[in-house]
């Protein structure tokens, strides 16, 4: 059977371009057939992946990072293709959470041999994303990454941004709905995750889990600037949910809205601001995965 690839030449500041051309001396190696699409313009990734359904692919590769598969996702039929990846991201927080292993190789036997997993997605205006949708602090510092730090790649540039945005950045008046239950008050953040990570290993919704059908909230409440400081180093380890100002819950459908504009990232990407409401569409994703994952499996440890 021939397998299809859609890499990323330019994910990773190059990382996919470097990926893809040892995975394809062993591809030649083995003598397997395959077919390779590249991404050239932003936004290409959905483009390919509706031309790929579109011809029949059933099992599609991708070489990249969290945006190339969001791209991916939003192209696809997605109860057509079976998806996998080899992760050469930025910060690769998808592939982290269901516990793809960071070495090419290794993803290769995934991708190619894996067995399929059913995975949830979370809905936005349309949009469907993979990890985590942030809004008030973390949405800030998801702009400055993408204007300012993206060249410095993973955790390092995630730390540059937050240092930078906690010199100015107030906390938000949001109103958080979500099955029934409210939240109320002045918050630094409010994340709903669908996955558990961010920022290329950060831990910010440790309990989400991307088979569950439900999307879990960590809304950190009136934090104070030195108090963030000293919490952020325990959100690599999930540690940062025991402080007393930090809330967390569960529902299949999310909205939130604040009396001013709050901006809102969805997978690292800026989208819009407040109002806005997300919710989760349960086992929507084929994903090839190992026939037994943990998070974090075969991944550096990047806590400070």
């Amino acid at each position: 059977m021939e397998a299809t690839f859609l890499v990323n030449p330019v994910a990773g500041r190059g990382k996919g371009l470097k990926v893809w051309r040892q995975l394809e001396h062993e591809l030649r190696q083995k003598k397997v057939l395959y077919r390779v699409l590249y991404t050239e313009y932003s936004g290409a990734a959905t483009d390919l992946a509706r031309q790929l359904t579109n011809q029949g692919c059933s099992r599609l590769v991708v070489v990249g990072g969290d945006g190339t598969l969001q791209e991916v996702v939003n192209g696809l039929a997605l109860d057509q293709v079976l998806l996998g990846v080899i992760p050469s991201g930025t910060g690769n927080d998808f592939a982290r959470s269901i516990g793809i292993p960071g070495e090419p190789s290794a993803a290769l036997g995934v991708a190619m041999n894996g067995h399929e997993k059913r995975l949830d997605l979370g809905l936005i205006d349309g949009r469907y994303f993979l990890n985590l949708a942030g809004i008030g602090f973390d949405a800030q510092v998801a702009k400055e990454v993408n204007d300012n730090f993206k060249l410095l790649g993973g955790t390092t540039a995630y730390l540059a941004a937050v240092f930078k945005v906690l010199l100015t950045y107030r906390n938000q008046p949001l109103r958080v709905e979500m099955g029934g239950q409210t939240w109320e008050g002045k918050a630094l953040f409010a994340a709903i995750g669908n996955g558990q990570y961010v920022g290329g290993g950060m831990r910010v919704v440790p309990q989400a889990q991307l088979d569950d059908g439900l999307l879990h909230l960590c809304i950190a409440g009136d934090v104070g600037k030195l108090d963030t400081l000293a919490t952020l180093p325990k959100i690599f380890s999930g540690a940062h949910t025991r402080h007393p100002l930090v809330y967390q819950a569960a529902a299949k459908e999310v909205t939130v809205i604040s009396p001013v504009p709050v901006p809102v990232h969805v997978d690292g990407e800026l989208m819009g601001t407040t109002p806005v409401t997300f919710r989760i569409v349960a086992k929507v994703l084929r994903f090839a995965a190992a026939g037994v994952y943990s998070a974090d499996c075969n991944w550096p440890d990047n806590s400070l």
